[in-house]
């Protein structure tokens, strides 16, 4: 019988996200999935990051930074391809972030 492919079973692509923070998020879910006791503690430990920091970027509200990116493509064991799109990501992310809300090119604010 062949295998379908499914949504909960498909690979996940970092280059089928918009925003870093949902792929990470969403391979969480997966590894908690697989691995119940897979944790926000174990993945900040692997990350060196404070626990509650990570909790934060994977619900959007932090950013990691490129030095942590580098370490969760190292955790998530992504190609060179995918690390790179990655750490791209983060950068632009965060460089969108930092012009603020009302920081648009070629207009007034608001």
């Amino acid at each position: 019988m062949p295998c379908v492919e499914t949504e909960s079973n498909r690979a996940l692509r970092i280059e089928d996200f918009k925003d870093y923070r949902s792929f990470l998020f969403e391979s969480f879910q997966r590894r908690k999935r697989d691995n119940p006791r897979y944790s926000y503690r174990l993945l900040a430990g692997k990350l060196a990051l404070d626990v509650a920091h990570v909790h934060r970027i994977l619900n959007g509200r932090n950013h990691l930074s490129s030095e942590a990116a580098h370490r969760m493509a190292s955790v998530l064991a992504l190609d060179e391809k995918a690390a790179r799109h990655l750490i791209d990501l983060v950068g632009s992310t965060r460089h969108r972030s930092a012009a603020g809300p009302g920081c648009r090119s070629g207009g007034s604010p608001g």
